[in-house]
């Protein structure tokens, strides 16, 4: 499993685990850099993967929003 890959699955359990729904913010940015390990580039193409799958992360205000 890539790195990219473990990050995103470990996403997914962030989002389980604080029991966000649509519209609510996730960690900001460079939170989320540290509680996934990646680099900011990563995290970037992780969301843009979300977005591809119909799941619309959007970044506002230096946080991270479900939608």
């Amino acid at each position: 499993m890539t790195k990219k890959a473990k990050a995103l699955e470990k996403l997914g359990q962030v989002i389980q685990d604080m029991e966000l729904k649509a519209g609510d913010r996730l960690p900001p940015e460079r939170r989320l850099v540290d509680m996934l390990d990646v680099s900011r580039n990563t995290l970037r193409s992780i969301l843009h993967s979300l977005e591809a799958r119909g799941w619309s992360p959007s970044v506002r205000a230096a946080a991270v929003t479900c939608a």
